[in-house]
């Protein structure tokens, strides 16, 4: 069993992570878009802790082309699932 200063220095260690993460997330997104041509606003990732197995990405894709764009599914090398 884990002492209590374990704990919370495992937990504290985790939302560092999680946060250097959040981080590394946001920078692609903001690389991505600046090389389509397409912004991305308000982007923002939550943060999962411990054991969790989802995360969430959101953000405002803003289409400043005189054409139509689609919106292609999603991927990541980082998970198995992105929707």
């Amino acid at each position: 069993m884990e002492s209590r200063i374990a704990m919370r220095l495992r937990t504290q260690i985790e939302l560092l992570a999680a946060l250097i993460l959040t981080l590394a997330a946001l920078v692609a997104i903001s690389k991505m878009a600046k090389a389509t041509g397409m912004p991305v606003e308000n982007a923002a990732a939550r943060a999962t802790i411990g054991e969790a197995k989802t995360g969430a990405v959101y953000l405002t894709l803003n289409n400043v082309e005189s054409e139509a764009d689609r919106l292609r599914p999603a991927a990541t090398d980082a998970a198995r699932h992105a929707a």
